[in-house]
C-alpha cells in the first residue's frame, strides 16, 4: 500500500504592530506577521509599513514578503520587496506651489539566497538579487519629465551573530551583530 501525505497545518508564530518615526517619511506603522508548518520546516514572513502623513502627497509604503524552507541545515531564503517613497520640494503648509517638485520613487526587488550555520549562534547567507528602481514626475503643471529607471543585479555576503534569549517570542536579552559585503552592477 502506498502511504498517504499528510497535510501539515500552518500556526501563526508571530503579529507584530508599532509605530516608527523616519526623518522623510515622518510617522508610520509597522504590521508584521510570520507563520511557519508545525514542523518549521517552511515559514513566510509580511511586512507592511506605511507611513503617516496628514497632506496633500501621498503617503510612502514598503511591502516585504519572505519566504524561507528549512530542509535540513542549510536554510533557502525567497524574498519580493516593493518600495514607494514621495519626495516633495516646495510644498509648504499641505499647500501645492505651481513650481513645486513631487518625485515618486519605486523600488522593485527580488532576492534569493541560502543560509549556512557556523554556530549555534552564527551563521553566513549568500544573497543573489535584483531590483529595479524608477522615478516618476507626479506635479501638475511644468511638468519637465524628469524621469528615470534603472536595473541592477547584485550579489553579497552576510556574517551574523545572533545570541539573543527570546521569551515568548519576543526578544528578552542577548547581543545581534552582522557584517555584510555587497556588490551591484547596474544593467540599464
Amino acid at each position: 500500500s502506498q502511504a498517504r501525505r499528510q497535510r501539515i497545518p500552518w500556526t501563526t508564530e508571530k503579529i507584530t504592530m508599532g509605530m516608527y518615526y523616519d526623518p522623510v517619511s515622518k510617522f508610520g506603522i509597522n504590521l508584521g506577521a510570520t507563520f511557519s508548518d508545525i514542523l518549521n520546516h517552511h515559514e513566510l514572513e509580511v511586512l507592511w509599513r506605511p507611513s503617516i502623513r496628514f497632506s496633500v502627497t501621498p503617503n510612502d509604503h514598503l511591502g516585504k514578503l519572505t519566504y524561507t524552507y528549512k530542509p535540513r541545515k542549510i536554510d533557502y531564503l525567497a524574498e519580493a520587496t516593493v518600495r514607494s517613497r514621495f519626495l516633495n520640494i516646495g510644498i509648504e503648509a499641505n499647500t501645492i506651489q505651481l513650481d513645486s517638485l513631487l518625485f515618486r520613487y519605486n523600488h522593485l526587488g527580488l532576492d534569493l539566497g541560502a543560509r549556512y550555520p557556523l554556530s549555534a549562534f552564527t551563521d553566513v547567507t549568500v544573497r543573489l538579487g535584483a531590483q529595479n528602481l524608477s522615478r516618476l514626475d507626479q506635479r501638475l503643471s511644468n511638468l519637465v519629465l524628469l524621469n528615470n529607471q534603472s536595473t541592477f543585479v547584485h550579489g553579497g555576503i552576510q556574517a551574523r551573530f545572533d545570541n539573543v534569549t527570546y521569551i515568548d517570542k519576543f526578544e528578552f536579552s542577548g547581543l545581534k551583530a552582522e557584517v555584510n559585503f555587497d556588490h551591484y552592477q547596474d544593467l540599464s
